[in-house]
């Protein structure tokens, strides 16, 4: 684990996967500072060692975002359906986990890996619903747009996923920013 991160750090990631509706908004931000950390963490896989962010691109990502993405375009319009969807995949990704010897009671600080490939999951996972339902609003609304293909990692990872009136745009970037100001307007009242 990077040094940075202290026992309050590892508790509240463990609270995290154990439910992360216990978390206060202050766990919650101590909890987003620790996720964006983790990614330094490395585990040995054989004989190499890979950070937990390669672990997540390879083990989660690349096996399960594909299909994942395919499911929720074809699903009618049906949130619960998505939240089902989400929680079955991410299951996929600890079985994932598991046999790749990654996710396992003998190995040490495993549930810390895991916790780490939840977590982005999670997010992942709710910002292609997210981009799925501004798509399909969009389109609804007979607004004339230009989207990149989900389904094609190479657009995923692109600059801007969405021009409208000449305009680009990312649907994530921009929801993330949005929520941790949210997160940052919360917690100042408390703060002072």
């Amino acid at each position: 684990m990077p040094p940075e991160l202290t026992a309050r750090h590892l508790r509240v990631v463990i609270k995290y996967f154990e439910g992360a509706e216990r978390l206060s908004v202050h766990e919650w931000r101590l909890a987003l500072e620790t996720f964006d950390e983790m990614g330094k963490a490395t585990v040995a896989v054989g004989d190499r060692r890979l950070s937990f962010q390669q672990v997540y691109e390879r083990y989660v990502d690349r096996r399960h975002a594909d299909d994942f993405i395919g499911q929720l375009m074809a699903l009618e319009d049906s949130t619960a359906e998505a939240d089902a969807l989400q929680q079955k995949t991410a299951l996929q990704m600890l079985t994932t986990l598991e046999g790749e010897g990654l996710y396992d009671k003998g190995v040490a600080n495993s549930e810390y890996l895991a916790a780490y490939c939840l977590y982005w999951w999670t997010a992942v996972a709710r910002g292609y619903g997210f981009e799925v339902t501004v798509f399909r609003d969009l389109r609804a609304s007979g607004i004339a747009y230009v989207a990149h293909d989900l389904r094609k990692r190479a657009e995923r990872r692109s600059p801007y996923d969405l021009m409208v009136l000449r305009q680009l745009g990312d649907i994530k970037s921009t929801t993330k920013v949005r929520q941790r100001q949210q997160a940052r307007v919360t917690l100042l009242p408390e703060e002072e």
